[in-house]
């Protein structure tokens, strides 16, 4: 679409405006809630889905978290030929929520890969490249 169309970020909330969101929905534990999710409004209405359901907050999102370790997991054991530097690549972002793409030039095959697989995300206006999600941070974060 080059030329044809303007890049508009769709990002997740800031925190204020999530925690707004939060109050909207009836979650109770707003801090574990963005420690767990952050501000991705689809992570935010699976949440409510879930307490609709009757499943306890924390419960839920102890959940949540499984689900996505398991996802980051599966996408490791179906590459069986995957060298073990892809998959220790995302150690990165164990320490930085967000990388600069001068930093990570080198491995430029590995980023294709982990965007490829929805795990990490490209901002081509500020050059960087970071987790999807807050839950996926917090996922990787928990495996490595």
């Amino acid at each position: 679409l080059e030329g044809r169309a303007k890049y508009i970020l769709v990002d997740d909330l800031e925190k204020e405006d999530a925690l707004r969101v939060y109050e909207g929905f009836g979650f109770k534990n707003k801090e574990l809630v963005w420690d767990y999710i952050g501000g991705k409004l689809g992570d935010m209405v699976k949440l409510y889905e879930d307490l609709k359901a009757g499943v306890d907050e924390e419960k839920a999102l102890e959940n949540m978290l499984r689900d996505e370790t398991a996802r980051l997991e599966w996408i490791k054991l179906r590459k069986l030929k995957m060298k073990k530097e892809l998959w220790a690549f995302l150690k990165a972002f164990k320490e930085k929520k967000e990388i600069d793409k001068k930093e990570i030039e080198e491995d430029f095959e590995k980023v294709l890969f982990w965007i490829e697989e929805n795990v990490l995300f490209y901002n081509p206006l500020k050059g960087t490249v970071r987790p999807q999600s807050r839950l996926i941070w917090k996922a990787l974060n928990t495996i490595f």
